[in-house]
This record gives C-alpha cells, sequence and structure tokens, in this order.
C-alpha cells in the first residue's frame, strides 16, 4: 500500500471502532441480499418476465456500473474524504428496493419494464460506491488487520443471509401475492439504512495521498499493458461463463419444475452452505494448491453442478447441485479477485482497480445476454443449461491458459456502502 497519512489523534481506538461498524454495517445489509440476490428475479418470474427480459434486467445494470466507473476519479476529487464521497452514492443505490416495493402498483404491462429501469438506473451510483468503497475500507483500518476484518464480514454475511432466505422463503408462502414481496422489500429498505447508518460514523485513519497524473503510461492506460490484458481474458471468461446462465437457473427452477418460494429459499440455502464451507476453507487450500488451481476447478465445479441442473427430472434432484455450485463459484470468485489484487503492482493500484471494474462489467454485461437470448429464441431451458455449463468449463481451461500460477493469497472486499 502507499505510504498512508494517519489524521486520527487515537488511530487505535478509532480503528477498533471502524472495524466494529464494517461488520455491523455488512450484518444489517446481509438482511437485504436475498431479497435482491435470491428472490428479485422470482418477483419478475411471477410478474410475467420472458428469459429476455431477466436477461436484461441481470446484464443491463453492469452497463451503467461500467459508465459510473469512468467518473469515479472525479468523483472522489470533489469530497473531503472517501466516507463523504461515499455517502450520497451509497443511499441512491439503497432507493432501488424502495421502488420494488411500488412496482405492483404500475399496469401491468408496465412491470417488469420498470424493474429493470429501476435496477438499471441504480446500478450507476451503485459502480461509484463499488470503486469509492475499496479504496475507502484500505484508510479506515491497516492492511494487517484488513484480511481479519474481510474474514469477519464475510462470517458475519452468511449467517445473516442464511436466516434471512429460510424466514423469507416461508414468508413468501404464505402471504398473498404482491403483499408479501412489497413487505419484503421495504423491510430490507429499512435494513440497508441502518447499514448505511454504521458506514457514516466509519472515520478515514490512512488517507491515501493523490495520484499525480505524472508516471508511466500503463499506469494511466493499463490495457496497454500485456500482463493486465491476459489476466482481464481470464477473469473476463470467468464472469462470462459463471452469468451466461445465472438467470435462467430461477426460471427453470419456477417454470420449469415447479418451485415455490420455500424451495428456491431452501435451493439459496445449500448454496450458502457450500459458500461459507469454501470460505472458510479457502486459504488453507490456496496455499496448498495455488490461486490458479482454484480458479480452473471452481469454474469446472460449477460446470458440472450446471449440468446435474440441467438433467434433474424434478426439484429433489436439483438440490446436490446447490452446494456444489456455492462451494465451486465461492472459490473460483474469490481466487480471481485474489489473483488481480496480487498481479497489481502496488504504485498502479487505483488505475487497474478501475480497470479491473471495466472487466468484469462488461462481462457481466454479455454473460446474461447469451442463456436469456437462447432461451428466448426457443430453446429448451435444460438444453440452455448445458450451453451455459460448457462455457463454465472452457472458462477454466481459459483461466489455466492465461494465468500463472500464484499461492498466497489476499483479501477480497465485499462493498455494501
Amino acid at each position: 500500500m502507499a505510504a498512508l497519512e494517519t489524521t486520527s489523534p487515537e488511530p487505535f481506538h478509532t480503528e477498533q471502532a471502524n472495524f466494529q461498524l464494517l461488520v455491523k454495517d455488512l450484518a444489517w445489509f446481509g438482511i437485504a441480499i436475498p431479497a435482491t440476490a435470491n428472490f428479485l428475479s422470482v418477483f419478475a418470474i411471477l410478474q410475467g418476465a420472458t428469459p429476455l427480459e431477466l436477461g436484461l434486467l441481470a446484464s443491463l445494470p453492469a452497463v451503467f456500473r461500467l459508465l459510473a466507473s469512468l467518473i469515479t476519479d472525479w468523483w472522489q476529487q470533489r469530497f473531503e474524504d472517501s466516507i463523504k464521497a461515499l455517502l450520497w452514492p451509497a443511499f441512491l443505490m439503497r432507493l432501488r428496493v424502495l421502488l420494488f416495493a411500488g412496482v405492483p402498483f404500475l399496469p401491468a404491462h408496465w412491470r417488469v419494464p420498470a424493474l429493470i429501469a429501476v435496477t438499471s438506473l441504480t446500478s450507476f451510483p451503485e459502480g461509484i460506491t463499488n470503486v469509492v468503497f475499496i479504496v475507502m475500507i484500505r484508510e479506515v483500518v491497516r492492511d494487517s488487520r484488513l484480511t481479519a476484518l474481510v474474514s469477519r464480514r464475510f462470517l458475519v454475511m452468511h449467517i445473516v443471509i442464511a436466516a434471512v432466505t429460510v424466514t423469507l422463503g416461508l414468508w413468501l408462502e404464505r402471504v398473498p401475492f404482491p403483499a408479501n414481496y412489497q413487505a419484503m422489500f421495504l423491510g430490507s429498505f429499512g435494513a440497508m439504512m441502518v447499514s448505511l447508518y454504521y458506514v457514516s460514523k466509519v472515520r478515514v485513519l490512512y488517507r491515501t495521498p493523490p495520484r499525480h497524473p505524472a508516471g508511466p503510461r500503463a499506469d494511466i492506460h493499463p490495457w496497454r499493458a500485456p500482463e493486465f490484458r491476459r489476466m482481464a481474458l481470464a477473469i473476463g471468461g470467468v464472469f462470462v461463463a459463471f452469468f451466461s446462465v445465472a438467470a435462467i437457473i430461477p426460471l427453470q427452477l419456477v417454470n420449469g419444475l415447479g418451485a415455490s418460494e420455500g424451495f428456491v429459499a431452501l435451493y439459496s440455502l445449500l448454496e450458502l452452505v457450500g459458500a461459507a464451507v469454501m470460505s472458510a476453507a479457502n486459504d488453507r487450500l490456496t496455499h496448498r494448491f495455488g490461486l490458479r488451481a482454484l480458479m480452473v476447478w471452481g469454474m469446472i465445479g460449477t460446470g458440472l453442478a450446471t449440468v446435474v441442473l440441467a438433467l434433474a427430472p424434478d426439484l429433489p434432484w436439483t438440490l446436490p447441485a446447490a452446494p456444489i455450485a456455492g462451494a465451486c463459484w465461492t472459490a473460483a470468485n474469490l481466487s480471481q479477485f485474489n489473483y488481480f489484487s496480487l498481479s497489481t503492482p502496488p504504485e498502479k493500484r487505483l488505475s487497474y482497480t478501475r480497470a479491473y471494474f471495466q472487466a468484469t462489467t462488461i462481462a457481466m454485461f454479455v454473460g446474461p445476454l447469451l442463456g436469456s437470448t437462447l432461451a428466448d429464441s426457443g430453446m429448451s431451458l435444460p438444453l440452455v443449461l448445458m450451453f451455459g455449463a460448457g462455457l463454465r468449463l472452457v472458462a477454466g481451461l481459459l483461466a489455466q491458459a492465461q494465468t500463472s500460477n500464484t499461492a498466497t493469497p489476499a483479501a477480497p472486499v465485499i462493498s455494501t456502502a
């Protein structure tokens, strides 16, 4: 990390407070995650969303996050510190769940387009938030405590999401539609605002010096660096392949196999169990096998889980795919971010981070459109899932070809602000 300037007369106590505040932040934000991560697509399906509309719901937000990444430097320079730069975009991003609650009041033919529009437009402030949050979290605790902070946040997040997912699955089945979803979205907005309150109380301790325009051209234009292009190709392939059928899976569960919200909650819970187990074992596995191996085999594992889901004749046979997918995607996702972190020269961290977000957001735009376009063209959902499984296997092989092995883990960051 670059030389940092301490801005507090009591750094130890302030750092302890920052640590606790950011754990509480993710605990409250975790309450809202299932509403958008697990049940928003089901809400859209119940409103009559087509496969193409589900693909747009998943992919269009990436375009707005990409546009936002182009102005993050300008935005952050307008504020005294990264905390102040975070608050407004973080608030605007949270408004999406409040607006979701109003969708059922619209005419039926406007509801799905409204979901797509709200999700997309609020992704612009979300894009600013994601980049600024990564800068902010490095300024509020020392590097030596960052891994402990991220591990604690991951643990709390998984516990909260698991409990809330089960609760919401039972709630949504027992309360009439659409009041059940409206109440869920309103509660999620309240939890998100409590999360934002805790973020607002965090204080910057180690201010990052301003970046000067002078320096190597590769620092200004990471895409000109061959090593970054190889890394972006590998990571982009991972995201395209994973998200190619991410929107098709709930469609297969609900429309293809007749799943209720309770079954979707059970499926999501098993995914979380797999993710939690992999999160706990990730450091040991990384030291033993290296980041490249985890990224490659993680993507291959997600492909095999998709095959299981595609071939399942009825709902119970889909359940083994859930923990496999959760564990393998966690391994691949953590490994790709850690690989990026360790492959980034310290003096180029800011420009490389911005370019990394550009690469991943482009991939997250392209990926969902692949599967949803195939499904919308008349291809059966199991065949679309098999196509996605093949892409995931290819992405694993591409990652192996484009990356060198790395064994030391870095701390990933979960942005909730």
